[in-house]
């Protein structure tokens, strides 16, 4: 396994178990809803993209 995995893994590993802390903070709720809403909204965006380019077909 390369290094960069394993610290991937393990940051996530560590995140996981400290959820609950996490959330409490809402400095880090406020952050982490932003990036879920942006993450929706490109799914979103790429779904409507893939949408009108099967239309013009």
């Amino acid at each position: 396994m390369n290094t960069d995995k394993t610290k991937t893994e393990s940051l996530a590993n560590e995140c996981i178990q400290h959820w609950d802390a996490l959330m409490e903070h809402e400095r880090f709720k406020a952050f982490y809803y932003m990036k879920m809403t942006q993450t929706l909204n490109m799914d979103i965006d790429e779904i409507f993209e893939k949408a009108l380019k099967s239309k013009d077909k």
